[in-house]
């Protein structure tokens, strides 16, 4: 009797089968090999591959397992937990290598019960870094290198080193920078480095413009990120200067910078009005031609100065200015004083009415205290006609500015009755009391 055997060999994954590949900087795939080299790193630089999980089976199955385990290895961006995969599903991840010392490293990448041997080298040799504060800082390509912030206008130069610590001479044939940073500086290139020695270059930034710069350092084929940030330099402080003024004028304020500014900026203006004759506030008081208590001023580059308008408003009071640039206090000027003063009387207009003549008075008392009002009519002749009418009228303003938001500016409307031919009145003289004085118009035909 003859006894056969017959044997099959049966996939691992009968029904579903996960593949394993390597994906290229194009998208390009190709099988990971059971031991994969990841490639070469200096110490301490990180070195990403990325790697494709592919269903290729026609049923579904789980990715139970996946994990890494070597010193100088790690997964990036992998799932947590068990995953499904339905037939053609994929999973994407990394394995990165940062190694922190010299020499040949292996890890073992578990997918499921199927195992690959990832090995990546980092051979030593030359170590780069910047040197701030007199300190040693070691670059890697794991973040940019940080000019920091700097004005435009301004430059700033970062010390770099390259040190030896192989056991031989390392020649630097190639360093290159891209973007606005420039360099090497103060280095011969080819450059021969002793074991154990260091060789130092500067690298420049010097921006136009404010911006984010980003560029890169390039060192025989070692690639590091480098950037900075340029911000507008502050502009310069100033004077803020001012010559006598009163109540309702078009005043003058002078603003002269210290120093020319080194570049277009935006300083507001802000003026603060405290009256002094009463507590109303005076709207008219504002910087022109907004008509605004606070205005942005454009500063170009090489500005020196400027002179700003401002109406000083119907009130007595006290004006002060500021000029800021984001809240930093560029200038303050001195106390302006707006004194009060006579009652200023900017129309009076005369007509008559049936047995009577009205006058019609506007203007403003910045000291909000005008007490008495006279009236001096005339004839064709220009003769006064009788005594002077005296009206005493401190109640009625006190009265009205009590209750008014227009500052001084008031209008007073006075009728005055006649006995007789009301055509034989041809003129009229007005005067207004307050406690800063007497106020006389000019003589007023109708």
């Amino acid at each position: 009797m003859r006894l056969s055997v017959l044997l099959v060999l049966a996939p691992l994954f009968a029904q579903g089968q996960i593949e394993v590949y390597t994906v290229g900087p194009t998208g390009a795939e190709t099988p990971a090999p059971v031991l994969l080299e990841l490639g070469t790193v200096p110490t301490g630089d990180l070195l990403d591959t990325r790697f494709r999980l592919r269903n290729t089976g026609a049923a579904t199955v789980t990715l139970q397992v996946l994990r890494i385990s070597g010193p100088g290895f790690s997964l990036q961006g992998n799932p947590t937990g068990p995953q499904t995969m339905t037939p053609n599903f994929n999973i994407d991840f990394r394995v990165r290598f940062q190694p922190t010392t010299t020499g040949v490293h292996n890890a073992f990448l578990t997918i499921n019960d199927r195992m690959i041997v990832v090995r990546g080298d980092s051979p030593g040799g030359l170590v780069l870094g910047v040197e701030r504060e007199g300190v040693f800082e070691r670059v890697t390509n794991e973040r940019p290198v940080d000019f920091g912030r700097i004005e435009i206008g301004s430059a700033r130069v970062l010390r770099f080193l390259l040190r030896n610590e192989s056991g031989a001479g390392i020649t630097v044939s190639r360093i290159r920078l891209t973007g606005i940073f420039e360099g090497p500086l103060d280095l011969r290139l080819p450059a021969e480095i002793a074991s154990g020695a260091a060789a130092a270059f500067g690298v420049r930034f010097a921006p136009d413009r404010s911006l984010v710069y980003h560029g890169t350092l390039e060192v025989d084929g070692r690639v590091i990120q480098i950037e900075g940030l340029a911000i507008d330099a502050p502009l310069p402080s100033a004077d803020l200067l001012f010559g006598n003024a009163g109540s309702g004028q078009q005043a003058t304020l002078r603003i002269l910078f210290k120093a020319p500014a080194r570049n277009r900026g935006i300083a507001t203006l802000k003026m603060t009005f405290q009256p002094t004759a009463g507590t109303q506030d005076d709207p008219s008081a504002v910087l022109l031609p907004e008509s605004r208590r606070e205005t942005n001023l454009t500063v170009q580059a090489g500005e020196t100065g400027r002179d700003v308008t401002f109406q000083t408003g119907t009130t007595a009071a006290r004006i002060r200015f500021r000029l800021e640039e984001s809240g930093r206090l560029l200038g303050e000027s001195a106390l302006i004083e707006i004194p009060a003063a006579p009652a200023r009387m900017s129309s009076v207009r005369a007509s008559r009415q049936a047995g009577a003549i009205e006058v019609l008075v506007s203007g403003f008392d910045n000291a909000r205290t005008v007490s008495e009002a006279l009236f001096t009519f005339h004839d064709r002749n220009g003769q006064p006609i009788g005594s002077e009418i005296r009206a005493q009228v401190q109640d009625v303003f006190a009265s009205f500015f009590r209750d008014s938001a227009l500052g001084g500016l008031f209008q007073l409307r006075a009728v005055f009755p006649v006995t007789g031919d009301t055509a034989q009145i041809t003129g009229v003289q007005v005067e207004l009391r307050n406690s800063a004085g007497p106020a006389r118009s000019e003589r007023v035909a109708f």
